[in-house]
């Protein structure tokens, strides 16, 4: 392992100086994300011994990125001011802890025409705004699919561990990034992490706004569909860029979720690092950061109003999708035509468990005992009734 010093880290100005180099654009907008950005560079640096330099520079990559993108919407807004008065009405947000289904749940209501997805490829690069009927030929979307297709030749485990779809909904995760408050858990900032889970995040939420106004603009409907189990942590500031957001939170038991979990984050870490990690010390952090987000969620819903939510199982939506689904469409008050139920039976068909292979992991691997988390989410399997499963084996 090279010694810590020789690993650098730079400032926040030099990462500015380079997004204002890249696009020949000034204006940032609001200074928001200012304290995020050096709240990121510090903690990169307290655990610089955790990366390599090339770890290191691509997160520098990924900062820089993000900044370079604000910089693109703030000058899009400026030429275009009229999309101030866009306007995102009743959107679903689905949440909970990671790998209790939420993916698989946004996946399938993204066919349902009145939604209107986050896709991957559009968050990544927002500017300039999707148009209505030229989408299949975009190019960010035609760069998805080519990348997705390199990462099935390349990487087939990835494809075990996670639903990718071009044109699903997506975790925010490179919205909030922009303001640089999104979770960041696929790489060891012990420090970063402890802040954000702490931090108001009123601001981060009301930019996230300001892009889906700005990517709604060219192309409805405006009854978005978001989807993040990060969401657990802010309810309530969600809530205030959408009031009249609903919920949508999924339930399985952390015993056979939080060890999946680690397996999928620790897989993206930067180059290196892995091997660099002490993986109990990551798994111990990931379940009480994890614990503190779900006794976070039942607070912040006894104070937003219990009717704001609707509570699924996993393995109810495994053992009838359909009917699951339809618990959703009368919960929002939407009509679950037909034509879209055929298209969403397919789709459990084509996704079901195990249809793209066996994501295989242990959880000794992150030294996580089932005694222990049982313990420690008894306040949260108890009060939803949450089915409780053997801890995941190789």
């Amino acid at each position: 392992m090279p010694d810590a010093p020789c690993i650098t880290v730079p400032s926040a100005q030099s990462l500015m100086d380079a997004a204002r180099g890249r696009t020949g654009l000034e204006n940032f907008g609001s200074p928001s994300f200012a304290g995020g950005l050096e709240q990121f560079l510090g903690s990169m640096a307290e655990e610089r011994a955790l990366f390599t330099q090339e770890g290191i520079d691509r997160l520098v990559a990924t900062l820089t990125d993000s900044l370079a993108q604000r910089l693109r919407i703030e000058d899009w807004y400026a030429g275009h001011p009229e999309i101030e008065a866009e306007q995102p009405v009743s959107p679903l947000l689905i949440t909970g802890l990671p790998r209790t289904g939420t993916s698989a749940f946004a996946n399938v209501l993204s066919i349902e025409p009145a939604f209107r997805p986050l896709r991957p490829w559009e968050q990544a690069s927002p500017v300039p705004p999707p148009v209505a009927g030229e989408e299949a030929n975009d190019p960010r979307r035609l760069g998805m699919i080519r990348s997705m297709e390199i990462m099935q030749r390349d990487h087939p485990e990835q494809m075990t561990m996670h639903l990718h779809e071009v044109d699903a909904t997506t975790e925010d995760v490179q919205i909030l990034r922009l303001d640089f408050r999104a979770q960041s858990f696929t790489a060891p900032l012990y420090g970063y992490h402890r802040w954000w889970r702490d931090q108001p995040m009123r601001d981060a939420y009301a930019y996230q706004k300001r892009v889906v106004k700005l990517l709604q603009s060219r192309r409805g409907p405006n009854r978005w569909l978001f989807k993040a189990p990060h969401y657990v942590f802010h309810l309530e500031d969600v809530m205030t860029a959408y009031p009249d957001a609903r919920f949508v939170v999924t339930h399985r038991d952390p015993v056979k979720t939080l060890p999946s979990w680690a397996s999928l984050l620790t897989s993206l870490f930067p180059p290196g690092t892995r091997e660099r990690v002490a993986m109990d010390r990551f798994g111990a952090h990931l379940v009480e950061h994890q614990a503190i987000g779900m006794q976070r969620m039942i607070e912040a819903r006894a104070r937003i109003g219990e009717d704001r939510f609707l509570d699924i199982h996993h393995h109810h939506f495994v053992a009838d999708p359909l009917g699951t689904l339809g618990r959703v469409y009368d919960f929002i008050g939407l009509p679950f035509a037909p034509e879209t139920q055929v298209r969403m039976a397919q789709w459990s068909e084509d996704n079901r468990p195990g249809k793209h292979g066996t994501h295989r992991y242990t959880a000794a691997e992150f030294g996580l005992d089932e005694q222990a988390i049982r313990e420690r989410f008894a306040f949260y399997t108890d009060r939803y009734d949450v089915r409780l499963e053997k801890i995941a084996a190789a």
